[in-house]
């Protein structure tokens, strides 16, 4: 290294290569304090017939100086042309679809200004982190596949490598919005779940629009070595806002479903058997829909055998099993139809009419809910917690993480006073409460 130039604290931040004499610099921005710092990494610039092109090397100023004569020798011979020197300097930048710069070159710098934008490292990598998994997860949803676990991979930096390669250009309203699709499905039954995945969403985002923050942009406008298009889109896609606030239907509204079910029962059949296995059995409204009667198994005690059958696909892709009260299973027996299904009629009375006229008669009991026939199912894990456990009730309800069935139902658990209500028959229930039938 030759003319070598520092700061005023001994750092150095030029010099020009010795052998080919080219001019090597780490590149100046403002503190947020308005002193002058510089960039970790050294580039070196080199314009080839009105074509520059800036390349990064390393923070080491020998392993700099030794990569930057590399490339001036390169580009010495006129055969070799500026994208021949970023293939095999620079593969990254040729990855881009234009001249905006990748994800890759935004997280270097980033990485590098923490300080400036004063946030932790941990907090710098979760941003980072974040925008990473929305635009795998949204790749992996066109294509119909799920993404690669990074967890302990042993060649992480290849995995990343092509994603680093992207050119911002990428991250639009589409990809925003695309994300919130994939984490709300239209098969998502379960309210609990949907809280959680958009809780999960809006941490997501929020973390990934922070890499796009108004200070960020600042520097980022400032910089000599990135490029950004217009990220406006990706910026003004809102997020749910959703918060983890649960509780159970009123306990009026619990003991009035009670004292009509008996009216419910001899006036619309169809819908006290939908009511029957929702709220006896925890079923979803898809499962209900298609329960029948050779799921119902006689074993330790009776249970519930949910599972894959015809056109039937149970939730996440595998089955349970329900364990019942033993009245429970003498109930659905004594009420099966002697058709296919549980529920009787034709498939949009089982799928739809029916649940459209349990939930009218739900509301009419006081459940102010937005999907009645789900209370039940949350009537139904409550008391299965309190009457078995937390582990019971998420793996007999088929949540996919017991620390959803946690996160609702620990502190929402069933007050005694109508635990008789699953405990045993209805009617008796109602004597032993001291109830009436409505």
């Amino acid at each position: 290294m030759k003319n070598t130039t520092k700061s005023i604290d001994g750092e150095i931040i030029s010099f020009q290569t010795k052998r080919m004499g080219a001019t090597v610099r780490r590149l100046p921005y403002k503190a947020g304090d308005g002193s002058v710092r510089w960039t970790k990494k050294f580039y070196f610039a080199k314009m080839v017939n009105g074509e520059l092109a800036r390349f990064p090397l390393p923070s080491l100023p020998a392993e700099a100086n030794r990569i930057a004569d590399l490339i001036a020798a390169f580009l010495e011979d006129p055969t070799n042309t500026i994208d021949d020197a970023k293939r095999k300097f620079n593969p990254r930048a040729l990855l881009r679809p234009s001249n905006f710069s990748t994800i890759g070159e935004l997280f270097e710098f980033h990485a590098e200004h923490e300080q400036v934008l004063e946030i932790g490292g941990t907090t710098a990598k979760s941003y980072r982190r974040c925008l990473l998994l929305i635009l795998r997860e949204v790749d992996a949803w066109h294509n119909g596949t799920k993404i690669e676990n990074w967890s302990g991979h042993r060649f992480l930096d290849k995995a990343m490598a092509p994603w680093l390669g992207l050119s911002l250009t990428v991250v639009t309203a589409k990809l925003g919005l695309d994300y919130k699709r994939f984490m709300l499905p239209d098969d998502l039954e379960d309210e609990e779940e949907e809280i959680t995945r958009k809780i999960s969403c809006d941490t997501n985002l929020r973390s990934a629009h922070a890499l796009f923050s108004r200070e960020a942009m600042k520097l980022y406008q400032g910089s000599h070595t990135l490029a950004l298009p217009d990220v406006s889109g990706f910026m003004g896609v809102g997020l749910f806002n959703a918060k983890k606030y649960f509780v159970l239907p009123d306990i009026s509204a619990i003991r009035n479903i009670f004292t009509a079910a008996p009216r419910l029962k001899a006036d619309d059949l169809n819908a006290y058997r939908a009511f029957l296995v929702c709220v006896q059995a925890g079923l979803r409204k898809s499962e209900a829909a298609n329960f029948r009667l050779e799921w119902l198994k006689e074993e330790d005690s009776p249970a519930i055998q949910i599972h894959a059958d015809g056109k039937f696909k149970p939730k996440h892709g595998h089955g349970r099993k329900v364990l019942l009260d033993p009245w429970v299973a003498e109930e659905i027996r004594s009420l099966a139809p002697a058709t296919k299904y549980f529920l009787d009629g034709t498939d949009t009375e089982r799928t739809a009419n029916v649940f459209e006229r349990l939930n009218a008669w739900l509301r009419t009991c006081g459940v102010e809910a937005v999907k009645p026939t789900h209370e039940l199912r949350k009537l139904w894990f409550s008391q299965k917690v309190k009457r078995e456990s937390l582990l019971a009730a998420s793996q007999q309800g088929g949540h996919r993480d017991p620390k959803v069935t946690s996160s609702f139902y620990a502190n929402s658990q069933m007050p005694d006073n109508v635990l008789p209500f699953w405990q045993e028959p209805t009617l008796a229930a109602l004597a032993k409460t001291g109830l009436k039938i409505a």
